[in-house]
């Protein structure tokens, strides 16, 4: 029986030195997702996987001590690396306490960099036509002033009372 999974090969994509290795990477892959992607992205591996072993001939593969060996050196390497970049996390974070003072600095400086910003642009791009649009809307100031005057300031009348009540003294 020839190879099922030949025809749908990609150089698009990189390859593994065995199975173990390819779904070791998947299982890496799938572990950064969560929740619903998580378990889709599982099932759908699973899925591949079922079938694969249940179509593909049982055959018995040749130990190969050396390239077990090597796969497993590579993964040693791996874990050790990963274990190191999380020691010096770790220590970090050991090193460098985060107080509550801190933690109000960073989110100060956030908000200076981003909210900032973001209500600065906001001004530049709106807030002049709608201050401009307002105005229009809301302060028409000559008939505003005008009654006003009208209302508050009526000099024909105070002028006439003022007259009618005036004397005039002469005196030779």
């Amino acid at each position: 029986m020839s190879n099922p999974f030949q025809q749908h090969r990609s150089a698009l994509f990189a390859e593994r030195e065995s199975i173990d290795a390819a779904l070791h990477y998947v299982h890496e892959i799938i572990g950064t997702l969560t929740g619903a992607d998580k378990a889709a992205a599982l099932t759908a591996m699973m899925v591949l996987v079922n079938t694969a072993a249940k179509v593909w001939p049982e055959a018995d593969a040749p130990v190969q001590p050396e390239a077990q060996a090597s796969e497993l050196s590579l993964v040693r390497a791996d874990l050790d690396a990963r274990l190191a970049a999380l020691a010096d996390r770790v220590a970090v974070l050991e090193v460098t306490p985060v107080t509550p003072e801190d933690l109000a600095k960073a989110v100060e400086a956030w908000a200076d960099e981003s909210l900032d910003g973001y209500i600065e642009s906001w001004a530049d791009t709106y807030l002049d036509d709608r201050m401009e649009s307002w105005a229009s809307d809301n302060l028409d100031l000559d008939d505003r002033v005008e009654t006003w005057m009208e209302n508050n300031l009526d000099i024909e009348n105070e002028v006439r009372s003022q007259l009618r009540n005036a004397s005039i003294n002469i005196e030779f």
